[in-house]
């Protein structure tokens, strides 16, 4: 009787080789008589966990003296497919505290067979808001995915960092006159988490380096500093500070643009007068006033004259008020001479040209908008002699020119006889 082995396998491994025994020898007879015994089983490596699988023993053939004196029959065995071990830990988080942890990641060790952990359930006493700062367990079990009945699922925690949140003191910015006593200054505090407040920090200090002796300007700052937090707020907090600004007050004066005029390619120049208190200790102001006509190549046109750069930026202990006013660009001057010309009878003219003979186009310009014009331009024009005129060259098709026309002539030829 040849009896195949029981025989296991962990799930998703390959299949064991699995033997076999063999009972009813007689005569002394062993084993080395026969040979040729194959043994399978029913299972495989994508096989579920389950002690229902066979283990069969077929073939084999009897040599020397057992030749022909038995009759082989087979014995099948059991076979069990045993859980792999699979891994699923949770992965490690950071929360600030204040806030709430949403806890869904994890990493897994030892699926085979293409099975999956779609979800695992975590939880952690640090996930509430109300969780003080440091390291809690991240607890993971309940997994759910495809092919876990096939294994040992050994669940391992992760950490989730519970941060100090962030609070900030601001100092309040201020201002003073110059020669005053320095005004007491408070302070602003952003970042508090579950509904507390500023009852929760005491003892924070607020200064300025300005003096009752420091001169005008807006250079100076209010700094806070120290403080201490009780209650549920203590240990839970990053302190951070932020400076504030504080203010000496300026001299007021005012600046009043000047009106301006400029010829279309030239430079404009901007002027003004100081009022109000006026420029003291022999001050003069930083700066110039600023628009878009003061340009070569602005055109015709009023231009708004703006502030520019004389602000209270570049003046620092004056507090400047501004009186706006208008640049107006004007045409620029220009003579224009047409060119004598001659033609044929029947014929037309071509182009007509013409020279400045008085002014100049601006940046190098070589043409105008439009052409000169005569009544004896078209071919049909009889013999004879023709004023050529502006035509189309003139101040509305060239609006930053004023442009001064002196005509030219254009004589007609009859044709000569052959």
């Amino acid at each position: 009787m040849v009896t195949a082995d029981n025989g296991e396998m962990i799930y998703g491994d390959t299949v064991p080789t699995i033997g076999y025994t063999v009972s009813g020898w007689k005569n002394g007879q062993g084993d080395a008589f026969l040979v040729g015994v194959i043994v399978t089983t029913n299972a495989n490596p994508t096989s579920n966990v389950g002690t229902y699988y066979s283990t069969m023993a077929a073939g084999g053939q009897l040599s020397g003296a057992a030749f022909g004196n038995y009759t082989l029959d087979h014995v099948d065995g059991s076979f069990a497919v045993t859980p792999r071990a699979l891994t699923v830990t949770a992965s490690d988080a950071v929360k600030t505290y204040g806030d709430t942890a949403s806890l869904t990641g994890f990493t897994t060790t030892g699926l085979v067979n293409g099975d999956s952990v779609a979800a695992v359930s975590e939880k952690s006493l640090g996930a509430d808001a109300e969780a003080d700062a440091g390291s809690y367990d991240i607890v993971a079990g309940g997994a759910t995915g495809t092919g876990l009945s096939n294994y040992d699922i050994n669940y391992e925690n992760g950490t989730l960092t519970v941060d100090k949140a962030a609070l900030t003191v601001t100092a309040d910015s201020g201002s003073m006159i110059y020669g005053d006593a320095v005004p007491m200054i408070g302070y602003a505090v952003s970042g508090w988490k579950n509904g507390q407040n500023g009852s929760l920090l005491s003892g924070v200090v607020v200064t300025t380096d300005a003096t009752s002796s420091s001169d005008v300007g807006t250079g100076y700052s209010t700094a806070a500093s120290g403080g201490a937090l009780s209650g549920a707020a203590a240990g839970n907090y990053d302190i951070s500070y932020k400076d504030g600004s504080m203010a000496i007050q300026r001299r007021a004066i005012t600046v009043a643009a000047n009106a301006g005029a400029k010829t279309y390619g030239d430079l404009g120049l901007l002027t003004y007068t100081v009022g109000g208190m006026g420029l003291a200790n022999g001050d003069r102001l930083s700066g110039r006033l600023e628009s878009d006509g003061q340009a070569m190549l602005a055109n015709v046109g009023s231009y708004a004259v703006t502030q520019g750069s004389l602000t209270d930026a570049f003046n620092r202990n004056y507090a400047i008020s501004y009186r706006a006013n208008t640049l107006a660009v004007t045409p620029r001057p220009i003579t224009l001479t047409a060119d004598d010309a001659v033609k044929q009878l029947g014929t037309p003219a071509g182009v007509l040209g013409w020279q400045i003979t008085a002014g100049n186009l601006v940046d190098g310009g070589a043409s105008l908008n439009g052409d000169p014009a005569s009544r004896g331009a078209p071919s049909s024009a009889t013999v004879g002699t023709y004023a050529i005129t502006a035509g189309s060259l003139t101040d509305a098709e060239n609006p930053n020119y004023a442009i001064t026309f002196v005509p030219g002539k254009l004589e007609v030829l009859p044709v000569m006889a052959p």
